[in-house]
């Protein structure tokens, strides 16, 4: 089962942009709905505290700082709890 889940993560990551941009128009339509504007952040040269590539889109922005971070996160952390050597473990379930 989890293979599965690691195999999807990996065709939404080889079709990203596709996969981000109905993610994008999902949140755009919640967003209209709540009358919420979506931008991009005031961009700073040297920022410290969260991502900052540049980029001239909302859509842009948010796949470049929120979304590829956070699909690779998904993807490390399942590679890490559900390594070979946690496997056997899973069979007493």
């Amino acid at each position: 089962m989890i293979d599965d889940v690691r195999r999807i993560l990996k065709e939404m990551g080889t079709n990203f942009d596709k996969e981000f941009q109905d993610w994008f128009k999902e949140a755009k339509q919640i967003a209209n709905e709540v009358g919420a504007d979506i931008k991009v952040p005031h961009y700073e040269h040297c920022q410290q505290h969260r991502a900052n590539a540049p980029a001239y889109t909302p859509l842009q922005y948010f796949k470049l700082n929120v979304g590829i971070p956070f699909l690779d996160h998904i993807d490390q952390e399942t590679s890490s709890r559900f390594c070979e050597e946690n496997r056997p473990g899973r069979d007493l379930f």
